[in-house]
């Protein structure tokens, strides 16, 4: 699947993007960049969390984690930042109303995400405190190890 983009409005907010098109890599000069190893449903809902202003995609539970690695691959900081505040956020509700959770195997992958990329502060210590919500039988069965 071919995706136009324009390259000044990618390098504007990537410094990885801004790196391939105007240093001498391979991708300067081409018409057409593959990216084989992205998933294309990941990358446009990703672009569409900052590249098309007139529809801007909003971070869900469903899409944050998929968006905050490409950002943090692509170096962009502000939209990464805003993945993680997410993440924070949403495992702060979860500990406090009794009536929100969020599914245990999210909960996993938020630790994963944020053991692996240990710049959310706070992060891992608040999704340690979110799995005592959880029954032990639960969290054995998501891989947690009680």
């Amino acid at each position: 699947m071919d995706i136009h983009l324009n390259k000044q409005a990618l390098a504007d907010h990537s410094p990885v993007f801004k790196a391939m098109f105007e240093s001498e890599f391979s991708e300067k000069n081409k018409d057409r960049i593959s990216l084989p190893e992205k998933k294309t449903g990941d990358f446009v809902t990703f672009l569409h969390t900052f590249h098309y202003p007139g529809f801007l995609a909003p971070i869900t539970e469903q899409n944050v984690l998929r968006i905050a690695c490409l950002a943090d691959e692509y170096q962009i900081i502000d939209l990464k930042e805003k993945c993680e505040l997410f993440i924070l956020e949403n495992c702060k509700r979860a500990c406090v109303e009794v009536d929100y959770r969020i599914k245990t195997d999210t909960v996993v992958e938020y630790a994963s995400y944020a053991e692996k990329h240990n710049t959310m502060t706070g992060g891992l210590p608040l999704i340690i405190k979110l799995c005592s919500k959880y029954g032990a039988e639960t969290l054995k069965q998501a891989k947690i190890e009680t």
